[in-house]
């Protein structure tokens, strides 16, 4: 059973080295770079993704209309306008020991996009998927890693290394919460190298990589874990509980915590707390929330509560996207848990509810820092097919989106309504 340990542990270092050929296996880990083999997985489509006007929630003091349900809710003055978004592939997702994964998270870096994938229920397992997004037009699924007694919950990747946070149910663990490193060159997975640290906690549940760091963090009595890039030791750990999702920003790095929503803003070099943002949100128990920054902003998906805009010095709050109001799904499934910012689209995973989109008059990056970002128009993102979306991200052009048991959509974004360049992005890959 998938449960959080008493309290927090000492971490324990597992090293296993493997070769690096095109199809390798290394106990409990396998790497398939047989494209031929991969592009079954893959189907390439051409087909637009509508836009349709999204129902948000009364605004407190104004007259709300009501739905077919009697639901109340108030329309959109206007949809996104000036964007094509077409569906060009869908990734279906892994088996592993005859059960279909579901996808938990998106890392978009350079030319490739990294998945992550978990299971469902009590048993542990999960994969990562490396796609090759060079023409957006026709991406190609290039590698896989599967993990028979893992589940993975984040991924990212610096240089030639590939860093997958989540849960094992290896009985050589010392924890169930787990970071992963493997090999990666030239977007092809390999087990040269192949590293487990354990995490205190029952789950790690993100990582980011900045320099000659990795960050990684583990919920309930967890913490937040900086460690050597090259050497995979541990430099030092911050307690935090409930730590749900961390990003970099500038010379910090941000931490989610869930329970009762707060950002915890840590030096990071020397590990140590510098400020704690309160928000609305991000209370439901084990439930996944992230953080995105850009432009001297947070946008925090904080589960009921949509995404709350946070001004990064100040914790000030300087806009909120609500939840939409579905008539036909239970409001407990309707979460915001991911927020993907670029130019000035704002990309939202909504749970069961799917994508929606919102769209700024001007790019979030090109803002000061406490200036509020208005959010006029807002629409959901229309798939024939989709599963409930557990994350999102979206950066030149290009959206994937982690639809669960659905795999993974590729859709590529045309914005005519505004410039799309954008400053360096402010958190490492």
């Amino acid at each position: 059973m998938k449960t959080a340990l008493g309290r927090p542990l000492a971490v324990a270092i597992l090293i296993w080295l493997g070769g690096c050929g095109e199809e390798d296996k290394k106990e409990s880990v396998s790497v398939n770079n047989d494209e031929t083999e991969l592009a079954e997985r893959l189907s390439r489509t051409d087909v637009d993704v509508p836009i349709e006007e999204a129902a948000l929630p009364a605004a407190p003091g104004r007259r709300a209309e009501k739905d077919d349900e009697g639901v109340e809710a108030e329309k959109a003055e206007k949809k996104p306008e000036g964007i094509k978004l077409t569906l060009v592939a869908e990734v279906a997702s892994p088996f592993v020991g005859g059960q279909t994964l579901q996808a938990t998270s998106v890392r978009l870096t350079g030319n490739y996009a990294l998945v992550s994938y978990n299971v469902q229920g009590e048993k542990f397992s999960g994969a990562v998927d490396v796609i090759d997004i060079q023409d957006p037009a026709k991406p190609t699924l290039v590698s896989q890693a599967l993990f028979s007694d893992t589940d993975v919950s984040s991924v990212t990747t610096k240089g030639e290394q590939v860093f997958a946070a989540g849960a094992t149910s290896d009985p050589g663990s010392s924890t169930q919460a787990v970071l992963q490193a493997l090999s990666i060159k030239k977007g092809k997975l390999g087990l040269e190298g192949l590293t487990r640290l354990s995490l205190s906690s029952f789950a790690g549940t993100a990582v980011a990589a900045s320099g000659d760091r990795v960050y990684a963090t583990s919920g309930d009595k967890g913490a937040l874990f900086s460690f050597d890039r090259s050497m995979l030791e541990l430099v030092k750990q911050l307690d935090l509980s409930d730590a749900r999702w961390v990003a970099v920003a500038g010379d910090e790095v941000a931490v989610l915590q869930g329970t009762v929503g707060q950002l915890s803003m840590v030096d990071k070099k020397s590990l140590s707390l510098s400020r704690e943002l309160d928000f609305k949100g991000a209370d439901v128990s084990q439930s996944k929330n992230t953080v995105a920054i850009k432009g001297g902003k947070a946008f925090v998906a904080a589960g009921p509560s949509g995404v709350q805009v946070l001004e990064l010095k100040t914790g000030k709050l300087l806009a909120t996207i609500p939840v939409p109001a579905v008539k036909d799904l239970d409001p407990s499934v309707v979460v915001t848990n991911a927020a993907s910012v670029y130019g000035n689209l704002v990309f939202i995973s909504n749970g069961e509810a799917g994508v929606y989109l919102a769209q700024s008059p001007k790019s979030i990056s090109k803002m000061k820092s406490e200036e509020a970002p208005e959010f006029p128009a807002q629409g959901k993102l229309r798939f024939s097919a989709l599963q409930s979306v557990n994350h999102v991200e979206y950066k030149k052009k290009t959206l994937i989106v982690a639809a669960g048991l659905g795999g993974v959509k590729i859709v590529k974004v045309d914005n005519t309504s505004i410039e799309e360049e954008d400053e360096e992005e402010e958190e490492d890959d």
